[in-house]
């Protein structure tokens, strides 16, 4: 049923899963906070009103609360990586970012073993700072 291949000090494939998943979180997190940069340029720029623009940032995270429970639900029947798949197609960013924290879970339960897994988890989690990080830094460009 699972696959889970991980070994007492989680390396080879369960290692390389780790850093792809830090990037998965660290460009999520990217997103979300290039949206609240950029949305005050475009506003600008197209002419939309607070409500508009409120409507553009709630869409998103409505996006993302409501995918939360079914995307666990789904990465618990049809696997993680199925779902994450799916997930990081960003048909619409909101719903895909809401995928993508129950299937890192998810993931790590199968794949990284149960005394390295507040390890693994401080490591993909931290890749949302560093996206937040890079995406504030890199802000200055969207009004350029």
């Amino acid at each position: 049923m699972r696959r889970g291949k991980y070994t007492s000090d989680c390396s080879g494939e369960a290692f390389t899963l780790l850093q792809l998943l830090f990037l998965n979180n660290m460009l999520g997190y990217a997103d979300r906070t290039n949206l609240s940069v950029a949305v005050i340029a475009m506003s600008r720029e197209l002419g939309w009103g607070e409500a508009s623009t409120g409507t553009l940032l709630a869409s998103f995270f409505c996006g993302y609360v409501l995918t939360q429970i079914p995307a666990g639900l789904a990465a618990a029947r049809f696997g993680a990586k199925r779902v994450l798949l799916i997930g990081t197609a960003r048909v619409v960013v909101g719903l895909a970012e809401g995928v993508q924290i129950p299937c890192c879970n998810a993931l790590l339960a199968t794949w990284v073993p149960p005394q390295g897994r507040a390890r693994a988890l401080s490591f993909i989690f931290s890749g949302q700072f560093v996206g937040t990080i890079c995406a504030l830094s890199c802000s200055p460009l969207a009004e350029w």
